[in-house]
């Protein structure tokens, strides 16, 4: 006790001097604490290699790769596009867009942390509500990021939110990222031979770069919401899995039951014939999920059923829910 009193207890002004220094440490530790306590936290959107700082009320998303605030009907799609920046910018004016309702209020180039983008801001309805949109784009010649962010027009602090969010994202390409940390399944692909060439809403597509190895060519897999009844589940597969091959010609095809980590499904075989007159090799799989969905997945070669089946079967059996 003696000790606080003699503390407390300054007659010199040396001390006096102390005592205000002490004081001011103090305020500017407590204001910084605040200051601390009050700042954004940036998060990492599962498998795109992107972040952006969090504003009030939103969080990753659950039904697609980004964040959402569902209690106030906001949300920000990330999407890792194939194809070139260029491409994707001349979309966002299409007549297509036009058509589906989309209307261009402005765009302008903005300077993100890791170079240059494109915002769009367009209005959009939907079921009677109006939304303010943004699209902001950025990428080059082989590769697009495109975030696609709205929120109702009439809420202007929660639209400012979402711009401010998209705004703060920061692209990290050397950023090492499951790309199935956002799904509710994994599974184990050799990233020495296969890169993620497409990564968006539940739907992954995994390249080897054109074919620079011989033997393959692509492999993906989705996930779908099933609606048909129970006794249409097997001819709903085969119709899924013999649309896999597009408009190719069919030169062969095998149809057998599966099951892999307790789901059941089918896994079909196929040869066919591009328009290139070149034969590619196919290993697709159809699995019935534990609740009203369903995964698709289709890897493809063009050297030989042989190297098809052992390449993918392997890839394909390591599917397991989480």
């Amino acid at each position: 006790m003696s000790i606080l009193k003699n503390y407390f207890t300054f007659t010199n002004s040396n001390s006096k001097f102390k005592i205000v220094k002490y004081i001011l440490v103090f305020i500017q530790l407590f204001v910084g604490n605040v200051v601390l306590g009050q700042a954004s936290t940036r998060a990492i959107i599962p498998g795109m290699k992107c972040s952006m700082e969090l504003e009030e009320g939103f969080q990753l998303a659950t039904r697609f790769s980004g964040f959402e605030n569902s209690a106030l009907n906001a949300n920000i799609l990330v999407s890792h596009l194939s194809s070139p920046l260029e491409r994707n910018l001349l979309s966002v004016e299409s007549d297509q867009m036009k058509v589906r309702g989309f209307h261009l209020v402005s765009k302008s180039e903005v300077r993100l942390k890791h170079g240059p983008a494109m915002l769009f801001k367009l209005n959009h309805e939907n079921k009677d509500v109006l939304f303010r949109k943004f699209f902001l784009i950025f990428g080059d010649s082989v590769k697009t990021i495109f975030i696609d962010a709205m929120a109702p027009d009439s809420n202007d602090v929660l639209c400012s939110q979402v711009e401010k969010m998209i705004l703060s994202t920061i692209y990290d390409p050397n950023l090492v990222e499951d790309p199935f940390s956002a799904l509710d399944f994994t599974m184990k692909i050799d990233t020495n031979i296969f890169k993620v060439a497409k990564n968006s809403i539940k739907n992954i597509i995994f390249t080897n770069g054109e074919g620079i190895n011989p033997a393959f060519l692509s492999f993906s897999v989705a996930v779908q919401t099933l609606k048909v009844k129970r006794d249409e589940k097997s001819s709903f597969a085969a119709a899924k899995l013999k649309a896999l091959n597009g408009t190719d010609s069919l030169i062969s095809s095998t149809m057998d039951s599966i099951k892999i980590d307790g789901l059941e499904g089918f896994v079909m075989k196929t040869s066919t014939l591009g328009k290139s007159k070149k034969p590619s090799f196919n290993y697709q799989v159809f699995l019935f999920g534990k609740e009203d969905d369903y995964y698709l997945m289709i890897g493809r070669s063009f050297h030989s059923m042989d190297t098809c089946e052992k390449t993918f079967e392997t890839v394909i059996k390591s599917f397991k829910l989480k």
